[in-house]
């Protein structure tokens, strides 16, 4: 096993923050090719939901709905969200101050495609005159390429599979994703994200140790994913690659990714010497947890077509006017 390995054991094992005791009981290893089928339908059940990408963070920005619009699955431009005040990559800027910190964020090596691009969300509520600025000031220093942001309410994620012990415990946690879990219902209206997979700021309690947190006060953050990490170096146990596979999607930007692109060798590793069932259970949780979300992407371009509002007009009622990725000069009525 090489040191990264190992150090990845060490640190989920370290996240737990208490005893960690495991029961090898049983065995649950198959032949090759049983094996190779379950792994096979695992990582494509992982891979087909459907999610917004780990890095997205909005908060609880009531996003425009926008189903007809293609999902969003990854991320790789820096984000811009109006929400009352303007975050760049989470952070609080000035309106005028938004094409410097894209500026910023873009020489720090973000990728740009086809010219300078940037996501940008928008809160139902925001006036027109305010999404123009923002559009204004990125345009000013070359981010003519933007990517709005929709909420979707549809969603193709796979049916949940049949609960297991591991969603009993996930329940306590507050994740959702499970039919009868108390946090299973959706929200479309927003769409927060954890930075990786395994980060969670949910209330509730667990019977797994590692949670310091006083008794009836709000389950922290940190005790939240120490337990859950708790869960799943139990789930993956008899499988060291595997514990390696989900230690490492923790920590990854996109864990979704990560997984994928690790779990079936990981499983045929160990001849797929785990509770399959609750793995499933365990995989379909943690990574059904970021509302999706749609993208439109437009061309900023003074010369283009003018598309000119009164700037106290809605962003919800401003929004229609955009059905399909096209060259545009978004102006403001004033």
């Amino acid at each position: 096993m090489t040191r990264r390995r190992r150090l990845r054991i060490a640190a989920l094992s370290a996240a737990t923050t208490g005893s960690l005791a495991v029961a090898l009981v049983g065995c649950f290893k198959k032949d090759a090719g049983s094996c190779r089928t379950d792994a096979a339908a695992l990582t494509d059940l992982v891979a087909h939901l459907d999610h917004a990408p780990a890095q997205l963070k909005l908060g609880s920005t009531p996003l425009v709905e926008r189903d007809e619009l293609p999902a969003l699955t990854r991320l790789d431009v820096p984000v811009v969200v109006v929400h009352g005040s303007v975050r760049v990559r989470d952070r609080e800027v000035a309106t005028t101050e938004v094409g410097h910190e894209l500026d910023l964020e873009d020489k720090a090596g973000t990728p740009a495609g086809n010219g300078r691009a940037y996501l940008l969300a928008v809160a139902a509520d925001e006036p027109w005159s305010h999404v123009v600025d923002v559009i204004d000031s990125a345009k000013k220093v070359g981010f003519d390429h933007v990517q709005l942001v929709f909420a979707r309410t549809t969603t193709r994620r796979p049916p949940a599979p049949p609960r297991t012990s591991v969603d009993d415990e996930l329940d306590l946690l507050g994740l959702p994703g499970s039919p009868g879990s108390p946090g299973s219902s959706g929200s479309s209206g927003s769409s927060g994200s954890s930075g990786s997979s395994g980060s969670s700021g949910s209330s509730g309690s667990s019977g797994s140790s590692g949670s310091h947190d006083s008794p009836g006060a709000p389950m922290s953050a940190a005790s939240a994913t120490a337990m859950m990490a708790n869960l799943a170096i139990r789930t993956a146990a008899r499988c060291p690659d595997l514990v390696v596979a989900l230690g490492d999607a923790f920590h990854a930007l996109e864990p979704t990714d990560e997984i994928t692109s690790h779990l079936t060798g990981a499983l045929l590793s160990c001849n797929c010497d785990v509770d399959i069932p609750q793995l499933r259970s365990l995989l379909y949780r943690l990574y059904t947890r970021a509302p999706p979300v749609a993208t439109l992407a437009l061309v900023i371009d003074d010369a283009a077509q003018p598309v000119e509002l009164p700037g106290t007009v809605s962003w919800r009622d401003a929004a229609p006017t955009f059905t399909t990725a096209a060259t545009l000069s978004p102006r403001s009525a004033r």
